[in-house]
């Protein structure tokens, strides 16, 4: 039976359920896309009452009313599959029949049932999942059927990201994400006849991006900032993070945000790496200790004031976008060709330490990295600027480069 929500909101439109009963046990499964109000209902007969004066409002009710008319077709053409194989079936198999069916329909709905049950051990790959559906609806113009989905659908879309400027590890991304969607469909078999290679021809790799990294002598301007104004305050305490990012052996954004008084003992800073789960010490030097005086707050527990709301992940991801935001306004203050960006002041801390004489070896730990190959990765961006002296001291054979 499908009926009628109201809204626990006085005024405002409920929704639409469905309501199985089989051997006495009942259960209910909400809708999603259908909002509307009491007198648009028809109990009775279970659907929309579409003969309404408002013009836009009845075309509405007349697009839910088709959706409602596939709906129980659908429940209907479920329930008799199972009766066909096996007349003692259980509500939870029309349920679950009936929801495959749902999903098979809508790659957004998929797509968020597989967010919501990996929500708390996986936000970012169930954040993930929600930004490719709604890419793709906005380039479907609609809710897309995952039957659609085929070689060719892929193909276009990676092509629209492309006409969008997007760059290929941009669109890589979000055809991995709708890979890892589509194969999990498979699995489940909600896609019942999947095509081979899919995404052949796609591009899922990552393209090796430019590593930058800035001198001593521009960590040496921004120590050097003077900046006054509410305006420019904000400037500075961006400008204070990346240096204090910098100074922490280029600790991640993300580690630095979440850093609280309790992460300071005996005269160090100990934490653990979200990314790794690795555990760090870093001693408090003076220059860190200046900066994070700055900041003294005993209303908070956070050693900075980075995360004010919470610590859920999107104050996180808010505060993130901000600070590239300001460090990006920070880089055409001091005159950069290339804006700083939170990532730079890790690159920046590897190179500095590389060209100072600290050893491969040395700079690995002090990033966290498993090898030094992935830490080569980082210092491919140094300046090889020496390097090219001393090889015109060797060609030439004088002390003195040429």
């Amino acid at each position: 039976m499908f009926k009628f929500r109201p809204s626990v909101v006085e005024g405002k439109p409920g929704s639409l359920y469905v309501q199985f009963i089989k051997d006495r046990k009942s259960r209910s499964v909400v809708l999603k896309g259908y909002k509307f109000y009491p007198h648009e209902w028809d109990e009775e007969s279970e659907s929309f009452r579409v003969s309404i004066g408002n013009t836009e409002r009845k075309a509405y009710l007349e697009s839910i009313h088709a959706k409602l008319m596939t709906g129980r077709q659908q429940v209907y053409e479920a329930i008799r599959k199972l009766e066909i194989r096996n007349p003692d079936y259980s509500v939870d198999e029309v349920i679950e029949n009936y929801l495959r069916r749902q999903y098979r329909n809508n790659l957004t709905a998929y797509a968020g049932r597989l967010a919501d049950r990996i929500e708390e051990s996986r936000p970012r790959t169930a954040r993930s999942y929600r930004c490719v559906a709604r890419r793709i609806q906005e380039f479907y113009g609609g809710d897309v059927p995952l039957d659609r989905i085929n070689a060719d659908f892929i193909k276009r879309f990676e092509a629209h990201l492309l006409s969008k400027g997007k760059k290929p590890n941009t669109t890589s991304y979000y055809c991995r994400n709708l890979r890892a969607i589509l194969n999990r469909a498979i699995d489940e078999k909600i896609i019942e006849n999947p095509q081979e290679r899919l995404f052949s021809g796609v591009f899922t790799g990552n393209e090796k991006t430019e590593k930058r990294a800035v001198k001593r002598e521009v960590i040496e301007t921004l120590e050097n900032l003077k900046l006054t104004g509410i305006v420019n305050k904000q400037l500075l305490l961006a400008c204070h993070l990346f240096l204090l990012s910098y100074y922490l052996r280029g600790i991640s954004f993300i580690d630095l945000a979440y850093l609280k008084k309790a992460n300071i003992r005996d005269g160090c800073i100990l934490y653990t790496r979200h990314k790794t789960g690795q555990r760090f010490e870093i001693e408090i030097t003076p220059k860190i200790e200046v900066l994070l005086n700055n900041y003294q707050d005993d209303d908070s527990d956070y050693l900075l004031p980075v995360l004010r709301k919470g610590d859920k992940r999107t104050d996180y991801e808010n505060a993130l976008k901000q600070e590239n935001n300001r460090l990006k306004q920070l880089s055409a203050l001091i005159g950069l060709d290339k804006p700083l960006t939170t990532y730079v002041a890790r690159h920046s801390w590897a190179s500095n330490a590389y060209a100072m004489g600290v050893s491969i070896d040395l700079i690995s730990q002090g990033l966290g990295h498993e090898n030094v190959r992935t830490t080569m990765i980082y210092l491919k961006s140094f300046d090889y600027s020496n390097l090219h002296e001393a090889n015109r001291k060797v060609i030439y054979g004088t002390q003195e480069a040429v």
